[in-house]
């Protein structure tokens, strides 16, 4: 991933002034700073879903975003949810602990397993992760670790934005400050 001279401005507010990036392929990347900063603009900026008229910022290649936040329907069961997507989210859901029920029962903690795993599943080079940390234990978290660790020996590039940087620290390559 590859940003120069990104301008953006959000309700007169400049957030990039000429904002230069360059993200090393097969790496973990760890996005830390203040509420306000940027961190998830930037996120959005690269997949698109902040349109911008110059799309050379936008990445090129097969990504999965896992949001901050996602609105879940929450009559469906974990399987029904998690069967309209392609992949193996049945091995994930036993390495998460996560039960089958109605997503509308689960705890905040579960809902954001559902989200890590509906990301997990895809099949990217580059996986983005907003606030993934967001409501998980850490024996969640450590498993997570261990999930980004394995996708980068696959040669998979991984990006993460945490006001809790410090639980990913020891595995990132690249810690970044956005002020």
């Amino acid at each position: 991933m590859h940003l120069t001279n990104l301008n953006f401005s959000y309700r007169k507010r400049k957030i990039f002034n000429n904002f230069h990036l360059k993200i090393e392929t097969k790496t973990i990347n760890l996005f830390k700073g203040g509420n306000g900063a940027g961190k998830t603009t930037l996120l959005k900026i690269a997949t698109g879903l902040i349109p911008l008229l110059n799309k050379k910022h936008q990445l090129k290649e097969m990504f999965s975003y896992c949001p901050d936040y996602l609105n879940l329907p929450s009559h469906l069961f974990a399987f029904e949810f998690f069967s309209l997507f392609d992949g193996d989210y049945q091995s994930l859901m036993i390495r998460f602990k996560l039960p089958n029920i109605k997503i509308g029962k689960m705890s905040k903690g579960m809902k954001q397993k559902v989200i890590l795993i509906v990301a997990l599943m895809k099949k990217a080079e580059i996986y983005l992760f907003d606030e993934v940390d967001a409501n998980l234990d850490k024996l969640t978290l450590e498993s997570l670790k261990d999930i980004f660790l394995e996708l980068k020996k696959q040669g998979k590039t991984i990006i993460l934005v945490s006001h809790h940087y410090e639980i990913f620290e020891n595995i990132a390559d690249t810690t970044w400050q956005i002020n």
